[in-house]
C-alpha cells in the first residue's frame, strides 16, 4: 500500500474548480485516471462507502467500491475508450451497484464525465445512493398492492367515485349489493341509484367535502337497486387530495343496513307496547343519555338498585357502577357511539344506595334516530349476585382440590380403608402407573404390588394405628409390568362418607435415573456449550471464509496473467499460502467449537492465546460493546488444551455481553497471581470484567450450576459457566467472581503456570526441510486434483509414483506390476472400499510395504467406527508439500504412528 503522502499526491491533480465540486457536491463525487487510480474523494463519498479519504487515494477503483460482477466490465469498458474513445456509460444516467467498505452492495445512480487534460483522462463520477429511493418504491408499490386486495375482499361494498359523481371503480361485494355487474356500474352516478328522498342530502354532503368544510362524511341512506328493490345502506366516505390539497376522487364504504332499519321500524311502531313491557319487566331495564345521564328507569332497576326514581334520574350510570368497572363500560358505549359497535354485553358491579355491591348481567344496545345519528343507550340489568358468591364459592373448592389433589405434581391416591379398593388418583399417579383412572377405580392397592410384596403388605394392614399414619420405602409395579421402588406417605381421612387413606408417593426410581442422567449430562456438558458458542460464530467464520476465497480467486487471476505474459511470480504465491493457512487455522477453530474430541493438552502463552481472540470477539460481542485487553507479560503460560482455553474465554465474553443489551465496555486482563490468588502457585490470572447488570448473591450462589439461567427462554442453555468451570477445575485451576446489581461483573481464573516453551502453532520453530527419497509409493485417492497434486509433491520429492483412483484399480495395479511398494498413501473414505479395507486386502499381498491414511475429517471416530487400528499412521488434509514430505520420511524410516498435522 502506498504511504499517505503519496496516496495525497494524485488529488493534487485537479484543479481548484474541481477541488470546490468535490467538497461542495451533496451527491459522492470520485475522480480516477485512466489507470483506474482514484484521484480524488469528497466527504459525500466518505459518507456513502465508509472509506475515508486517506485510507482510499491512489488505491483502484475495482479493489475498493465496485462489486466482483462489474469488474471485468469496467475494465474492458475503459480499455475500449482509451483505444477507440467508445464509451456508452459515459455522460449519461444510469442505474448500477456499488460496494460499500464493509462489503455491503445497494444501487445508486451513476454518471461519469470525462475530461482530458495534458496529463492524460480524468474521469469524474457522480454517484447518488439510491437505496431509500428504491425502498420506497418497493414499498409504494407493495402498498398499491394491498389496497387493491383490501378494496376487492372487503366485506363491505367499496367504490372510487369521481367529482362528477360517477363510479370509477367499485367491488364485487357492491355489485352484489346492489344487483348490478361490475361493467355495468361502472360511469353510473351515483345520483342515479339513490333514493330520490335522499338525492338532495347526498349531493350536499359531496359539495361539502369539495369546499373543505369536512374531510369525511357518514349518511344512512337508501339505494334503489337493480330490480327496483330498495335497500338502506350506511355510507362512510372521505375525499382524497393531492400532495397541493386538490381535490381528487371520493372513497367510499357502503354498509347494508335494511335488516337493522327495519328492526329500528318494528321498534317504534310498537313503542306502546315496549313502555308497557318496560315497566312491568322483572329485569332491569334503563333508557340512559349519551351522557350517560338516566332517561327513564323501570321499577325492577329501582328495587335492585334501591333508590327512588328521582334520585336515580339526577345521577348518571357512572356514578352507580363501581370503580373497577367504569372504564369497560365506558369504553362499550364509546364503541357503540362511534359506529364501531351496535350493542355489548359484560358483567359487572353497581353500588347500591346503602353501599353494598351487586353482581349484574348487563346488556346494552344504542338507539339511533332517524337520521342515524346517537339517540340513547337501552340498558338491561340481570342480577346474578347469588349466582357470582355461588360460583367464586365453587371456583375457591375447585381450585384447592385442584392444587391439593389433582393438580398436585405428587403421585396421590385414595383408597377405601376397609375393601383397600382405589377411591379416587390423581393426574401424577395415573402418568406415573400407566392406568387410567376407570382401571384405577376398579382395583386395589393389593394390584399394585408385587406378588413377594403381598405378605408385608397383609402384615403392615394388621396395624390399624400404623394404617392412618405411615411413611416407608414399598416395591411398586406399574401396568406395563415394571417394577419401581417408591416411598409412601399415608394420612387417614373422612372420603366420600367412609373411612379412608390419602397416600402420597414418590418415585424413588426416578430419583435414580435422573441421576444418572444427570452423571451422562456431565459428559454432554462441553459439548452443549461449544455447540451454542458456534451458531454464535457462523456468521463471523461465513464472513471469514469469504474473504480468504476472494483472495486466493483474485490472486490465481493475477498471477495466470502475469505467468501468461511470461513475468514471473511476485507476491502472489504468498498470498495465496497465506490465504490457505489462515483457511486451516479457521477449521481447527471451528472443529474446536463444534466436535466432541479427545483433549490434547499443550503449554500455552496465555497472552498469546487472549490474542489470537481478539477478532473473534469483537465480531461476537457487537459494535455497542467496547473491548479492552490489557496482557501482563509476567502472566507467564499455562497448560491446557487450547480449544478449551478458548471456550473459556468465549462463554465469559458472551455471557457479558448477555448482560450489558444496551451496551458498556468487556475488559479482558492478564496478570500473575494477584490479590486473589488461591494459595500455592505461581498462577496465571484470567479476568473477564463487564459493565453490565451485575447478580445479587441468591444468583451467585448458582451461577455454575447445569441449566441454571437468569435469561428468557430461547437465550441460553444454561450451560455456559457450567463448562467454563468444568474447564477450570478440570485443568487445576480457581475461579473467583464478584458482582453487583448494576455494578457490573468480574470473573478471576487462576490457572497453574507451566513450565518449558509455548507449543503455539504461531511460535513453534520450523523445522528442517525432510530429506527426500527413491521408493516406490501407491497413492489411493478419488479426488483426481488431490490425487494429483500428492503424486506431484512425491516426485518432486525424488519418489517412484503410482497413481489409483480407488480401491478396485489400486489392487489391478499391485497385481499386474511386480515392482515393490514400499508405501501406500490412501484416503479413508472413497466410494465403493475404504481405506482400511484396501489396507486390508493389500497388506497379504505386499507385506513389507507401510500405510499413510489421509481425510479431511478430523474425527476419526466419524469416518471409521473405533478409530484408525493401532499404530496406523495418519495426516490430516489439508496439507502442505512439506508436511507430505516429511511425514513419508517418517513412516518409512518406522517413526511415526498415530495422527499427523496438515497444513
Amino acid at each position: 500500500m502506498p504511504d499517505s503522502s503519496q496516496r495525497q499526491r494524485p488529488s493534487q491533480k485537479l484543479g481548484a474548480h474541481a477541488q470546490s465540486i468535490l467538497e461542495w457536491a451533496l451527491d459522492a463525487v470520485i475522480a480516477i485516471d485512466h489507470r483506474s487510480v482514484i484521484l480524488a474523494w469528497n466527504p459525500q463519498a466518505e459518507i456513502v462507502f465508509g472509506w475515508k479519504r486517506d485510507e482510499i487515494l491512489g488505491r483502484t477503483l475495482p479493489d475498493t467500491i465496485l462489486p466482483p460482477g462489474h469488474r471485468d466490465a469496467h475494465v474492458r469498458g475503459l480499455a475500449r475508450f482509451l483505444s477507440g474513445g467508445e464509451g456508452k456509460v459515459l455522460n449519461t444516467r444510469l442505474e448500477t451497484t456499488a460496494l460499500r467498505k464493509d462489503g455491503t452492495e445497494f444501487p445508486v445512480e451513476l454518471t461519469i464525465i470525462p475530461e482530458r487534460d495534458r496529463r492524460g483522462w480524468i474521469f469524474t463520477a457522480f454517484i447518488r445512493d439510491i437505496g431509500a429511493r428504491k425502498r420506497a418504491e418497493d414499498a409504494l408499490r407493495e402498498s398499491e398492492g394491498r389496497f387493491r386486495n383490501a378494496f376487492e375482499h372487503a366485506g363491505t361494498g367499496m367504490s372510487l367515485t369521481g367529482l362528477d359523481g360517477r363510479f370509477l371503480q367499485v367491488n364485487s361485494e357492491l355489485c352484489a349489493m346492489l344487483g348490478f355487474g361490475r361493467e355495468e356500474l361502472v360511469g353510473k352516478s351515483f345520483g342515479e341509484l339513490t333514493h330520490p328522498e335522499e338525492r338532495e342530502a347526498s349531493f350536499a354532503l359531496a359539495r361539502r367535502m369539495i369546499a373543505g368544510e369536512a374531510a369525511t362524511g357518514r349518511m344512512e341512506k337508501r339505494y334503489l337497486r337493480r330490480d327496483g328493490t330498495v335497500i338502506w345502506a350506511m355510507l362512510s366516505t372521505s375525499l382524497l387530495r393531492d400532495a397541493d390539497g386538490t381535490p381528487r376522487y371520493f372513497i367510499s364504504q357502503v354498509q347494508d343496513i335494511t335488516p337493522r332499519r327495519e328492526a329500528a321500524d318494528a321498534l317504534r311502531r310498537s313503542e306502546e307496547t315496549f313502555r308497557s313491557v318496560f315497566e312491568q319487566a322483572t329485569t332491569g331495564l334503563a333508557l340512559v343519555e349519551l351522557d350517560g345521564r338516566f332517561r327513564s328507569v323501570n321499577p325492577a332497576f329501582r328495587r335492585l338498585l334501591d333508590f327512588p326514581e328521582a334520585d336515580l334520574l339526577r345521577k348518571t350510570i357512572r356514578d352507580l357502577t363501581h370503580p373497577e368497572e367504569r372504564e369497560e363500560s365506558g369504553l362499550l358505549m364509546q364503541r357503540m357511539l362511534d359506529g364501531s359497535r351496535e350493542s355489548g354485553a359484560l358483567v359487572q358491579r353497581y353500588v347500591r344506595r346503602d353501599g353494598r355491591e351487586v353482581w349484574g348481567h348487563v346488556a346494552m344496545t344504542l338507539v339511533r334516530n332517524p337520521d342515524a345519528s346517537p339517540g340513547y343507550f337501552v340498558v338491561q340489568v340481570q342480577d346474578i349476585t347469588r349466582r357470582r358468591h355461588a360460583e367464586e364459592a365453587l371456583r375457591v373448592s375447585e381450585k384447592t382440590y385442584r392444587l391439593l389433589f389433582e393438580n398436585n405434581p405428587q403421585p396421590m391416591w385414595v383408597y377405601d380403608a376397609r375393601s383397600l379398593a382405589f377411591l379416587a388418583v390423581n393426574d401424577a399417579a395415573v402418568h406415573l402407573y400407566g392406568y387410567s383412572r376407570a382401571e384405577f377405580r376398579a382395583m386395589s392397592i393389593r394390584d399394585v404390588r408385587p406378588p413377594e410384596e403381598l405378605p408385608r403388605l397383609v402384615a403392615a394392614l394388621k396395624d390399624r394405628s400404623n394404617l392412618f399414619r405411615h411413611r416407608g420405602e414399598w416395591t411398586h409395579r406399574r401396568k406395563d409390568g415394571a417394577l419401581m421402588t417408591v416411598e409412601i406417605s399415608t394420612h387417614g381421612m373422612r372420603f366420600e362418607g367412609r373411612d379412608a387413606v390419602l397416600v402420597m408417593i414418590r418415585d424413588l426410581t426416578e430419583r435414580k435415573r435422573a441421576e444418572e442422567t444427570l452423571r451422562r449430562t456431565e459428559a454432554q456438558l462441553q459439548q452443549a456449550a461449544k455447540m451454542e458458542a458456534i451458531g454464535r460464530l457462523a456468521g463471523g467464520i461465513a464472513h471469514d471464509f469469504n474473504n480468504l476465497l476472494t483472495i486466493i480467486q483474485g490472486y490465481s487471476q493475477l498471477l495466470g496473467k502475469r505467468l501468461s505474459r511470461g513475468e514471473p511470480a511476485g507476491s502472489e504465491l504468498e498470498e495465496i499460502r497465506y490465504a490457505a493457512t489462515r483457511g486451516h487455522s479457521l477449521t481447527q477453530q471451528l472443529l474446536t467449537f463444534s466436535r466432541r474430541q479427545v483433549l490434547r493438552p499443550k503449554v500455552l502463552d496465555l497472552n498469546a492465546t487472549v490474542e489470537a481472540m481478539d477478532q473473534l470477539l469483537r465480531r461476537v460481542i457487537g459494535e455497542n460493546i467496547e473491548l479492552v485487553v490489557t496482557r501482563d507479560p509476567t502472566a507467564g503460560r499455562v497448560k491446557a488444551d487450547p480449544g478449551q482455553l478458548d471456550q473459556v474465554i468465549m462463554n465469559l465474553a458472551l455471557n457479558a455481553r448477555d448482560a450489558m443489551p444496551e451496551g458498556g465496555r468487556l475488559t479482558i486482563e492478564t496478570s500473575s497471581n494477584g490479590p486473589e490468588a488461591p494459595p500455592g502457585g505461581p498462577w496465571a490470572m484470567l479476568a473477564v470484567a463487564d459493565t453490565g447488570s451485575g447478580m445479587d448473591q441468591a444468583t451467585l450462589s448458582h451461577i455454575f450450576e447445569p441449566f441454571f439461567t437468569t435469561k428468557e427462554p430461547g437465550r441460553g442453555t444454561g450451560l455456559g459457566l457450567a463448562t467454563v468451570y468444568g474447564i477450570v477445575q478440570q485443568n487445576g485451576g480457581h475461579i473467583r467472581v464478584a458482582s453487583e446489581p448494576g455494578k457490573g461483573s468480574t470473573f478471576r481464573i487462576f490457572m497453574p503456570q507451566a513450565a518449558g516453551e509455548a507449543t503455539d502453532a504461531a511460535t513453534a520453530p520450523a523445522s528442517a526441510r525432510p530429506r527426500r527419497g527413491t521408493e516406490t509409493i501407491l497413492v489411493v485417492e478419488d479426488e483426481p486434483r488431490v490425487r494429483a497434486l500428492a503424486a506431484s509433491i512425491l516426485r518432486e520429492n525424488g519418489y517412484t509414483v503410482i497413481e489409483a483412483a480407488g480401491g478396485a484399480e489400486a489392487l489391478r495395479l499391485v497385481d499386474a506390476d511386480a515392482r515393490p511398494i514400499h508405501l501406500v498413501i490412501s484416503d479413508i473414505v472413497m466410494p465403493r472400499m475404504s481405506g482400511t479395507e484396501l489396507a486390508g486386502q493389500l497388506a497379504p499381498k505386499r507385506p513389507a510395504a507401510r500405510f499413510l491414511f489421509i481425510s479431511g475429517y478430523a474425527d476419526m471416530s466419524y469416518v471409521h467406527p473405533g478409530g484408525l487400528p493401532e499404530g496406523a499412521a495418519f495426516l490430516a488434509k489439508p496439507f502442505t508439500e512439506e508436511a507430505l514430505a516429511r511425514r513419508v520420511r517418517e513412516v518409512l524410516e518406522g517413526k511415526a504412528g498415530g495422527e499427523g498435522e496438515g497444513a
